[in-house]
């Protein structure tokens, strides 16, 4: 009578390098891409400008809309609005007045109810609309 292995033995060297490839290519795919979500910590710049605080804010909004950003909160007398761009990124604008000048912060966000994979690269293409503007 054979054993487990003598009747298996070519099956288990058929489907070995199947399972093996498997696994690598699950990791590798996972380990590739990023999954963002809306508890993702998200991407922080900050811009110091000479120009006053109205005149940054109105530049900054200005961006925002021509990155084709959806404002949907603002707060004009605070100098603070939140644009969505592209359906999924929530982009938080606040200038504040700072020793040196004026200082815009921009945080990028993933919307709530929404996951994106990859990087978050719309608060650096916002600071390269918002100084090309």
């Amino acid at each position: 009578m054979k054993t487990f292995w003598q009747k298996h033995a070519w099956d288990i060297v058929i489907l070995a390098p199947l399972v093996t490839t498997g696994i690598v290519l699950l990791i590798l795919l996972t380990g590739c891409s990023m999954m963002l979500s809306e508890h993702s910590q998200g991407e922080v710049r900050q811009v110091v400008t000479h120009e006053s605080v109205p005149a940054t804010y109105q530049r900054a909004y200005r961006a925002a809309q021509k990155m084709g950003g959806r404002i949907i909160r603002e707060e004009p007398d605070q100098h603070v609005f939140v644009a969505a761009v592209k359906e999924v990124v929530a982009l938080h604008v606040s200038v504040d007045r700072i020793d040196t000048g004026t200082q815009m912060t921009v945080r990028g966000s993933i919307l709530p109810k929404h996951v994106a994979f990859g990087l978050l690269t719309e608060v650096d293409e916002f600071v390269q609309v918002y100084r090309a503007n």
